[in-house]
């Protein structure tokens, strides 16, 4: 209990030194902002566990739960510019899986509910930003969507594919 009270300490100096990643013996912390004062805090521990906060904002501080995603260790997070999405970027066994969800529903409700799956095994993603409700990134994966994006070869790509995603139609389409 208080290494997880001094890792939350930890946490929260990030939050407020402004940094949104940071790794330490032990955990690993990422953030993201999701409201005008609010902060979503994941923290990472050394058995594999997530562990969700958000800071400030109206609601205050409080734990939203653990090992939400759909794997444990979160490894990036980003929230489009009216904090209706999140892009959450999780590993397991070294394979990404990025999810968007509804980041309101998280926040008021606690509920973590995938609104898309996009998995590029065996490539991998980098986020790049939003553009409203449009999530942009590359991927080292051809990507089809057809409700869960799956890779459709079977080695990664040496370059990697710039991609949009409109999160509302659930069209993927490669950027010029």
């Amino acid at each position: 209990m208080l290494t997880r009270c001094v890792v939350l300490c930890a946490a929260l100096w990030l939050v407020i030194s402004g940094s949104s990643h940071a790794t330490n013996q032990g955990y690993d912390v990422i953030t993201a902002k999701v409201g005008d004062s609010a902060e979503l805090l994941v923290i990472n521990l050394a058995d594999r566990s997530s562990h969700w906060y958000v800071v400030g904002g109206d609601g205050g501080n409080r734990m939203l739960g653990s090992d939400l995603a759909g794997f444990q260790f979160i490894a990036e997070l980003a929230a489009n510019s009216d904090y209706q999405y999140l892009a959450v970027i999780s590993v397991g066994e070294g394979h990404p899986l990025l999810e968007i969800i509804d980041l309101r529903l998280l926040l008021e409700q606690g509920v973590y509910q995938a609104l898309h799956e996009l998995n590029p095994y065996p490539g991998d993603f980098e986020l790049q930003g939003w553009q409203g409700h449009t999530l942009e990134f590359a991927s080292t994966a051809e990507l089809d969507y057809d409700g869960s994006a799956r890779s459709s070869s079977s080695e990664p790509l040496t370059e990697a594919i710039q991609y949009q995603f409109d999160v509302v139609s659930g069209r993927l389409s490669q950027r010029p």
